[in-house]
């Protein structure tokens, strides 16, 4: 029954896969299954677009206290009933082989069984934390149920020539309680939780993912309250603590967290996990069979970074095209023009020019007599075209730049040795004038060089016509600054193709 792991050089993951989970659900303290882990993450799927809108709608100054995920479009369209939330699950989400589908389904079926803590009121309005099933299940015309009198056991099977598919139901003081934002929220990829043969491996994997972010990414937790997390039932007695399974730690690290994290690593090696992590034990009262706290320190795969910087990327998106709406008043369909024929990673580019069109116009440098959103539009669609022009002549020069690796270069040109020190001298204060990578882009490698001086000009060969027209708008200015200090003001400085 257990689902075969893929070849992980197959899988490739992106933040797509990313899925949002409510600290909460985290902390629910439910004695973990493989299977059971694997139905809550197929609900989790489901519920992702509710709960983008829950936190879309608190990013716009509703409490968490006000929203819940009863009163989102996606639930009410789709997963809503009588005040409750119904699921359908399909055997192929959770196991591969469908020769394990009768398996999977007298598993589901009883997870049933499962008891979570929840806030229940009675009628004087008092609440108190009670225990109460995680889900109920829903009777449909293809299930069948049996007694093993051997085993002792219910079995549950779907019936012959029928779905494999299992109806959930989740009360709503359940639901409320569990996607509760309150706590905060985590991310974490769908694949490296699924394929987990490791029952501890989703909860500990989704409540690191919520501390991945801090700086430094670190969280400490109470070894109590961790191992509560995942489900251990221990007591608290006059002495301590009575812990119920894995009573020492050593036990508890080589059954428990040793696997995972080292499952982790491997999976973070593999690309398929975003993080891994180590931790250390923290002793309050000198060393004990069990610490009193354990601090864990969180990494970030290459796969990790990637998805970051993407995110980060999304949400610079997501502020330009803010800022073109409300600032710039762009319309949805100018908005989208301009994002298509921006060139890839120049968003910062976009931004600048932002910045020094909003400073323009609040200095009084810019009169807009017209139409205010076709102005704006006039300038972005001008800029856009600028940085187009300029991307195609840095491909230019890359391109020129690898065809002359390891190829010998043109004839040298013959100009006196007097005038190539003063060439140098501006290659050099052009060189601390200008920005690092603009320097590299436009004049290293003798992209412009000097070809022939007289007492009336300094003439210098360019690539290409373009490269004038931007070279000459960009740094035209600074360039016939540099070039009149060395030859005189009389000098002119004058720009010839190749």
């Amino acid at each position: 029954m257990a689902r075969e792991k893929k070849k992980k050089k197959e899988i490739v993951l992106t933040k797509e896969n990313l899925l949002i989970q409510p600290v909460a659900l985290t902390l629910r303290g439910v004695n973990p299954t493989v299977i059971g882990n694997r139905v809550t993450i197929a609900v989790v799927k489901r519920l992702r677009e509710a709960f983008k809108e829950v936190i879309t709608k608190h990013k716009t100054g509703e409490e968490w206290t006000q929203l819940s995920i009863f009163a989102t479009d996606e639930v009410k369209s789709k997963y809503l009933g009588d005040n409750k939330l119904t699921f359908d699950i399909h055997m192929n989400e959770i196991v591969d082989d469908p020769r394990h589908y009768q398996d999977a389904f007298n598993a589901v079926c009883k997870i049933a069984d499962v008891m979570v803590w929840a806030p229940i009121t009675d009628e004087q309005g008092n609440v108190t934390m009670a225990r109460t099933p995680l889900f109920t299940l829903l009777a449909k015309s293809n299930m069948e149920k049996s007694f093993n009198e051997k085993t002792g056991e219910v079995v549950y099977r779907y019936s012959k020539n029928t779905k494999p598919i299992i109806g959930l139901v989740m009360e709503k003081v359940v639901a409320d309680y569990i996607f509760s934002f309150q706590k905060g929220y985590s991310d974490f990829l769908d694949y490296p939780a699924l394929q987990a043969n490791d029952k501890y491996y989703y909860p500990i994997y989704a409540f690191l993912s919520h501390y991945k972010k801090n700086n430094p990414s670190e969280v400490t937790i109470d070894y109590a309250e961790f191992r509560k997390m995942l489900g251990f039932e221990d007591i608290k007695t006059d002495d301590g603590i009575k812990y119920i399974g894995y009573d020492v730690f050593s036990q508890f690290n080589k059954r428990v967290l040793r696997p995972v994290m080292e499952e982790m690593k491997e999976n973070a090696e593999s690309n398929i996990s975003d993080i891994w992590f180590d931790f250390e034990k923290i002793y309050h009262n000198g060393r004990a069979s069990n610490p009193d706290m354990l601090k864990f320190f969180i990494y970030l795969s290459e796969l990790g970074k990637q998805i970051m910087s993407d995110k980060t990327s999304t949400k610079e998106v997501m502020e330009i095209e803010k800022r073109l709406r409300d600032e710039f008043k762009q319309t949805t369909k100018q908005i989208k023009s301009i994002m298509k024929d921006l060139p890839v990673n120049k968003h910062a580019d976009l931004m600048r020019k932002m910045n020094e069109l909003s400073y323009a116009k609040s200095a009084g440098k810019l009169k807009i007599e017209t139409d205010e959103c076709a102005y704006w539009n006039v300038a972005f669609c001008n800029f856009i075209e600028r940085v187009k022009t300029e991307c195609k002549i840095e491909e230019e020069v890359k391109r020129e730049d690898s065809m002359q690796e390891n190829v010998d270069m043109e004839e040298p040109v013959t100009v006196g040795d007097e005038d190539m020190e003063k060439w140098g001298r501006v290659e050099k204060a052009l060189q601390e004038s200008v920005s690092e990578s603009d320097y590299h882009t436009w004049f290293s490698a003798g992209v412009l060089r000097i070809v022939s001086s007289d007492e009336n000009s300094v003439v210098c060969e360019a690539p290409n016509k373009a490269y004038i027209e931007i070279v000459g708008a960009k740094f035209g200015m600074l360039l016939d600054k540099l070039v009149k200090a060395e030859w005189g003001e009389d000098v002119e400085l004058v720009y010839k193709l190749k």
